[in-house]
């Protein structure tokens, strides 16, 4: 027999700089292993929650001592139950890094026990390439191998926040003279606004229809043969 729950939703706020986005998982079904007594009882009647999740923006083989280290990208220590209450939402802060697109997830799952200490039921790992999108990525199953006890039904996705675009969510539209004139492609690009141009400075510099050009850089004026 399964346990088996219904979505639950846990959003992440990439608040950095300069880049910002959601990053979201939503969990659809939990199962637990038929042959499995962990929870000290049938697995049906296991309530399971999530203790920590860590998110990382770079593969570490399991057992490596860069597992090991603290979250470098999201770290998420509050309860989400998953067996009661669902879907619930939760916003978690994050260090000053662009979406990395190559992530590493670490799930503790645990069961909850009247008398303490609780359970640790199993480490669940996710390893993913994810680009920023507003569609959900496919519904996938994920379970630790070989011998993984809990399965995992989850989808993810990563959305910009507002003024921020890009895979990374690090490029900025600007228009002013201190920050550049240029709007951002969606595969982190930038184009020159109207009248600027030179990608490279930012598009910090405007256009002159009656100049000429000296090496390196330097600009004159063409004189109007019928101006007085």
């Amino acid at each position: 027999m399964r346990a088996s729950i219904a979505a639950g939703l846990v959003t992440a706020m990439l608040q950095s700089v300069p880049a910002s986005g959601n990053f979201q998982l939503e969990v659809q079904v939990v199962r637990v292993r038929d042959s499995v007594n962990d929870c000290g009882r049938w697995p049906e009647v296991c309530h399971l929650y999530i203790d920590k999740m860590c998110l990382d923006p770079q593969f570490e083989e399991p057992g490596s001592e860069e597992e090991d280290q603290d979250c470098s990208l999201i770290e998420y220590e509050d309860n989400l139950d998953l067996k009661y209450g669902l879907p619930e939402t939760r916003t978690l802060s994050v260090t000053n890094q662009p979406w990395p697109v190559d992530f590493q997830l670490y799930i503790e799952v645990v069961d909850f026990d009247i008398i303490p200490p609780d359970n640790h039921i199993e480490d669940v790992v996710v390893q993913e390439s994810l680009n920023t999108s507003s569609e959900f990525s496919e519904e996938m199953d994920y379970r630790n191998t070989p011998g993984g006890r809990i399965t995992l039904s989850m989808r993810f996705r990563v959305q910009c926040n507002e003024g921020y675009e890009g895979p990374h969510c690090d490029c900025i539209p600007h228009n002013d003279d201190v920050s550049g004139h240029y709007s951002c492609w969606e595969d982190g690009g930038i184009s020159c606004l109207p009248g600027y141009t030179n990608t490279s400075n930012l598009c910090r510099q405007g256009k002159c229809e009656k100049c000429g050009l000296f090496s390196p850089g330097y600009q004159f004026m063409l004189k109007d043969k019928h101006s007085a």
